[in-house]
C-alpha cells in the first residue's frame, strides 16, 4: 500500500464532512471506498474506562499484522510500549476532532516491517461525542521506518 492510500481516505472522510461537523459511522459507505478496505481498521471507543477496540481489520491489515484484532482490545496487544503509543495516537485523535497521522512501531507478528504509518479519522454518535476512529494503515519496510512520534494531518 502506498501513502496515496491514506490520502486517498483522508479525502473521503473529508468529503463526507457537513461544513465542520465531524461524519458519523453512517456517513462511511464501504461500496464508495471498496479499493481502501483492505487497508482499514474501524476501532470502537474510548470505552468508558479509556479502552479502544478494534470493530474490525481489512484483510491486508490482518495479512501483514499476522493476527485478527477484531474484537480485540488494543491494551490486549501485549507490548506495553506500543499499547501505549496506540493508545495515545487513538486518544488523540479523539481529543483532537480531526484527521491525525503518526507513525509507529510495528506491532504484528512479521519482522519485514518496521513500522505502520496510520492516519486516524474520528467518526461522531448522535451526540457528537466521537465514538469511532477509522484508520488508515500502511506498513513501511523495515529499512524505511521512522521516528514514531504523533503529527498533525
Amino acid at each position: 500500500m502506498s501513502e496515496e492510500v491514506l490520502a486517498q481516505l483522508k479525502a473521503y472522510w473529508s468529503a463526507k464532512r457537513v461544513g465542520t461537523a465531524l461524519p458519523t459511522r453512517r456517513d462511511i459507505d464501504p461500496a464508495e471506498i471498496t479499493r481502501l478496505l483492505a487497508h482499514v481498521a474501524l476501532i470502537d471507543g474510548p470505552d468508558g474506562e479509556g479502552g479502544f477496540r478494534f470493530r474490525l481489520a481489512g484483510t491486508g491489515v490482518v495479512r501483514h499484522l499476522g493476527f485478527d484484532p477484531t474484537g480485540r482490545k488494543v491494551g490486549d496487544m501485549g507490548q506495553s510500549e506500543i499499547v501505549a503509543l496506540v493508545s495515545d495516537f487513538l486518544t488523540g485523535v479523539a481529543k483532537a476532532r480531526e484527521a491525525c497521522s503518526a507513525e509507529i512501531p510495528n506491532f504484528g507478528k512479521s519482522p519485514s516491517f518496521g513500522s505502520i504509518r496510520v492516519v486516524g479519522l474520528p467518526l461522531v454518535d448522535c451526540n457528537d461525542r466521537v465514538h469511532m476512529v477509522l484508520c488508515g494503515l500502511n506498513f513501511v519496510g523495515a529499512g524505511q521506518s521512522g521516528a514514531a512520534v504523533r503529527r498533525q494531518v
